[in-house]
C-alpha cells in the first residue's frame, strides 16, 4: 500500500511510503497525524486508486475528508484501509494552512479525475 503524506511546508518531493501490512500503515499515519498542530492546519484525506477504474469502487471510496480533527482523520483512514486490498489503492493526506487552501486543492483534484 502506498501512503502519501504531505506537510504544509514541504522542502522537496512529496514523500511516499510503502507498507505490506494494514496495521503498520494505520499506525504510521496515526503518528503522522498526531504530530500535526491541527489548531493551525487542515488535512485533506483521500484514496488514490492508481490503475483501478473508478467505476469498480464503492461510493465511500471516492470521498474526500477535509478536517482539522485528528480523530476524524484517523478514523477515516482506518475505514478506507479496512475496505480495500492493500496492493490496489493508496491513501493520501495533505496538510494545508487553512480551509480555503484545502478546498481549492480538493476542487483541483476532483477536476483532474
Amino acid at each position: 500500500m502506498k501512503i502519501t503524506l504531505c506537510d504544509k511546508v514541504l522542502g522537496g518531493d512529496i514523500p511516499e511510503h510503502y507498507f505490506r501490512s494494514k496495521d503498520e500503515a494505520i499506525d504510521f499515519i496515526g503518528k503522522w497525524v498526531d504530530s500535526k498542530n491541527l489548531d493551525e492546519s487542515v488535512l485533506v484525506c483521500f484514496q488514490n486508486w492508481g490503475d483501478c477504474k473508478p467505476k469498480e469502487l464503492r461510493n465511500e471510496q471516492r470521498s474526500f475528508l477535509v478536517t482539522h480533527d485528528d480523530y476524524e482523520a484517523i478514523e477515516y483512514v482506518e475505514n478506507l484501509i479496512s475496505s480495500i486490498s492493500i496492493d490496489d489503492i493508496g491513501i493520501a493526506i495533505f496538510e494545508f494552512e487553512n480551509y480555503q487552501e484545502a478546498f481549492k486543492y480538493c476542487i483541483d483534484l476532483k477536476e483532474s479525475f
